[in-house]
């Protein structure tokens, strides 16, 4: 999945000049917590409704 993930992430800051994108993640799936993580995305503090959110910058 993480191969897959880079190229699409790519395009959306370099094609579609987004400045953030943004994931939501069950707390109890663990395999796209961990994935998340080795995207480089930023967990935010708060937790809602069962769901962690995620956060990853353009690079200026």
């Amino acid at each position: 999945m993480q191969e897959a993930l880079k190229p699409v992430i790519d395009f959306g800051f370099k094609y579609m000049r987004l400045d953030i994108i943004e994931a939501t993640v069950e707390q109890e799936n663990d395999r796209s917590i961990n994935l998340q993580r080795k995207l480089n995305f930023e967990r935010e503090t708060e937790l809602r409704g069962q769901l962690i959110y995620y956060f990853l910058l353009r690079e200026r």
